[in-house]
């Protein structure tokens, strides 16, 4: 298994952004065995929540051992609070995700091209980017992991701004979600819905194209705060004949949390039991 963390000019953001990947290039079960067959890698474009960066799933979560158990390729880019979205600055945060970052990665690993083997997925602010994304891409993801997702709707937005949820959600540091701050990232709040920060619209938009929409996982914890916005987005994407599997476990807005639903997905998931070695 080997890790790699790396800066990558993107041009999307003008500016080198930080990555770290773990790619089981040179994973042997015995010392005695050679490598396993070169091939193109699955790959999961794994995002992390706020107040994080590209460390985290790696150094908090089990990365290194599921990519050696799965034979699959994990590339983390930072996330810098910008919730993984084109926001109105012209900062392209979301086409960096979703375009340029696979197209870059597939040129400096041997990453599978294939949209069945191309997965996105994230927690908490990297669950909502993974859903956005997803299915803003459809045509190169073909699953969408959202853990514990932070699901920003108009209403969402101000229930922050106005502090309903900050406090709760992110303790001293709702200081950072003032409308200044939001609006710097979704531009003007009331016009998030039916825009393209908006999973909604976004879905619907997927259904229409030939690819159509990628399968999703939504998982959350039963104690945690997203609960409510996220059984939401679980009532929406049933009501609209989503490919959804839907995990409610017990758990708080944790790696203990998430790990376990990381591991449930590659190992219950549709979409990751396809070609699986």
């Amino acid at each position: 298994m080997a890790f790699l963390q790396m800066s990558l000019y993107s041009r999307c953001l003008q500016r080198t952004v930080p990555v770290s990947c773990v790619v089981p290039v040179d994973t042997v079960e015995y010392l005695s065995q050679p490598l396993k067959p070169e091939k193109p890698f699955r790959t999961l474009y794994l995002l992390n929540g706020f107040f994080g960066n590209m460390n985290d799933w790696f150094l908090a979560g089990d990365v290194a051992r599921l990519a050696i158990k799965y034979n699959i390729a994990f590339i983390m880019p930072a996330g810098e609070n910008k919730f993984f979205i084109d926001n109105p600055s012209g900062e392209l945060f979301g086409t960096f995700i979703g375009d340029e970052l696979v197209e870059m990665t597939r040129r400096l690993f041997p990453l599978s091209r294939e949209r069945k083997d191309t997965w996105i997925g994230g927690l908490s602010m990297g669950g909502y980017g993974a859903l956005r994304n997803g299915l803003k891409y459809n045509d190169t993801f073909g699953a969408v992991l959202a853990l514990s997702p932070g699901i920003f709707s108009s209403e969402v937005l101000e229930a922050l701004c106005a502090g309903q949820d900050a406090d709760r959600l992110f303790g001293a540091q709702a200081l950072f979600m003032n409308r200044t701050f939001l609006e710097n990232s979704f531009g003007p709040l009331d016009k998030v819905n039916g825009s393209d920060r908006d999973y909604r619209t976004l879905f619907e938009a997927a259904a229409r194209t030939p690819a159509g929409c990628p399968e999703i996982y939504l998982a959350c914890g039963t104690e945690d705060p997203l609960l409510p916005s996220v059984r939401g987005c679980r009532d929406y994407l049933s009501g609209h004949d989503a490919r959804l599997m839907y995990v409610e476990k017990p758990g708080i807005h944790d790696y203990d949390f998430w790990n376990i639903a990381l591991q449930d997905a590659l190992d219950h998931f549709p979409p990751m039991q396809q070609n699986s070695d």
